[in-house]
């Protein structure tokens, strides 16, 4: 729908979780919950990190100009710089606000969960994700391209 000569941009995030420090403990339930949200997604034939492929699925489309510019986004607010301390605040409470809500089906119709055992399981993740000492980062992708026909 875009009008020739005109711009299109897209904004995802890569679920896929790192950090600079190796501050990600072995066993951290936050970091196997989003390998299990990954997993489910494959298993459907869908993408939980479509950030990194936005740029080729631009340039595949057609697009010309295509431009990507990836962003460190943090988890909690460990940064100490007081704007992506607050990125990672923001960043904590909408995932915690919307776990449920986007790994209930997953679990259950995909990975064959009971909601009892992904309810528990999501009390273990919660408190992995309070622990101060994890500098968790996810990268964030925006990608602008032109129409020119």
């Amino acid at each position: 729908n875009t009008l020739p000569r005109g711009f299109t941009e897209f904004q995802d995030l890569d679920s896929r979780h790192y950090s600079e420090d190796a501050s990600i403990p072995a066993g951290n339930k936050m970091a196997e919950f989003l390998d299990h949200v990954a997993e489910a997604c494959e298993a459907m034939g869908r993408t939980a990190n479509v950030g990194p492929r936005l740029k080729g699925w631009m340039e595949e489309a057609g697009f010309a100009n295509v431009r990507e510019v990836v962003v460190r986004l943090p988890f909690g607010m460990w940064p100490r710089e007081k704007r992506m301390k607050q990125i990672g605040a923001l960043n904590y409470l909408q995932f915690e606000e919307g776990m449920e809500a986007f790994s209930l089906g997953l679990f259950t119709r995909v990975l064959g969960w009971s909601v009892e055992r992904v309810q528990l399981y999501l009390v273990d993740v919660r408190k992995d994700m309070r622990n101060k000492d994890m500098h968790m980062l996810f990268n964030y992708y925006v990608v602008w391209g032109q129409r020119l026909e």
